[in-house]
């Protein structure tokens, strides 16, 4: 009986093992997958720095250019 329980236990031993390897590649993807995305994240944040850096300069170039025709219409009708 003892040689029986031993076959028991060692099948499931290896069942266990088994799932527990899954379990590890499933988590190794994610975590692969999640550092991924990090450094995605990291581009998207450093494009939308830049973009936001760049309308900015378009609206001092705006208010700029309204600035300046203000003051040539002010000049032109007095």
């Amino acid at each position: 009986m003892e040689i029986n329980d031993q076959k028991i236990n060692f099948k499931k031993l290896q069942e266990i093992q088994i799932s527990f390897e899954e379990s590890m590649k499933i988590l190794e993807r994610h975590v692969a997958e999640s550092i991924a995305n990090k450094n995605e994240l990291g581009i998207i944040k450093n494009d939308l720095l830049e973009a936001n850096k760049r309308f900015n300069q378009a609206l001092n170039h705006l208010e700029e250019l309204k600035n300046s025709i203000d003051f040539k219409n002010k000049t032109h009708t007095e």
